[in-house]
């Protein structure tokens, strides 16, 4: 039964019973869009873009604003908030916060790549290793392709040391040294 329903050649608001739900929509191509003050604030468009602060949506969700804006998701009752990323129906991606701090990890065996640029500059791999300017960091904890500074000290606890250059090669045997 319906409780309350406006309807124009094009479109339709409907409240139904209040243990069913209520409709508002187009019977044709046309976007729907949600206003304050007579300004636009968010659009939906046929194809199921959806925009807030544009009524052009580019992609299936779109925020668009000017000045410093946030997007905020608090928990309330919980002591995690965060953010899950999926592709293909797998989880992939996790951003969490807690009260003890915070991560960023992903799901499964696949890296995880800062970047600046479009440019990868560091890799985690899933087994640990870590590349700084390589996306393979091979069978290395850490491996640094390109000049590196230490501004303090460095401390090598055993194993070999080993200085590598086109022309020789040096180890050190840190544990017999």
């Amino acid at each position: 039964e319906n409780l309350l329903q406006l309807q124009g050649p094009n479109s339709i608001f409907q409240v139904k019973n209040p243990s069913d739900y209520i409709l508002i929509g187009t019977s044709t191509a046309d976007r729907i869009e949600l206003m304050t003050d007579d300004t636009p604030k968010m659009t939906i468009l046929a194809n199921g873009n959806v925009g807030i602060g544009t009524t052009n949506p580019a992609d299936n969700m779109e925020l668009q604003f000017s000045g410093t804006h946030r997007m905020r998701i608090v928990s309330t009752t919980d002591n995690l908030a965060g953010l899950t990323l999926y592709t293909n129906g797998s989880q992939r991606l996790t951003m969490d916060a807690t009260s003890a701090g915070g991560s960023i990890s992903t799901i499964g065996a696949i890296p995880l790549v800062l970047g600046t640029n479009s440019l990868t500059h560091v890799t985690i791999l899933s087994g640990g290793g870590v590349g700084i300017g390589t996306a393979d960091p091979g069978a290395y904890t850490l491996y640094v392709n390109g000049a590196t500074y230490v501004n303090g000290s460095l401390t090598l606890g055993g194993g070999n040391l080993l200085f590598i250059r086109k022309t020789y090669i040096v180890v050190l045997d840190l544990d017999n040294y």
